[in-house]
């Protein structure tokens, strides 16, 4: 246990755990998103979460 405390201590590893809480949060978003858009039966909506979630932007998009 001494040592997991130690961990927590530090500062740098306090900023990526709380990175990676919100990135896990933005997600999280993002698919209840995703999933309202299905339920609603909007595809367009729907393909547009999913490109957000993969990183695909808009530009990404119209150059392929």
């Amino acid at each position: 246990m001494a040592h997991q405390h130690q961990l927590t201590d530090d500062p740098t590893l306090k900023g990526l755990i709380n990175v990676a809480i919100e990135i896990a949060a933005a997600r999280r978003q993002a698919l209840q998103r995703m999933r309202s858009a299905v339920e609603a039966g909007d595809r367009d909506e729907v393909f547009k979460i999913a490109r957000e979630f993969c990183g695909l932007d808009q530009d990404d998009q119209t150059r392929n």
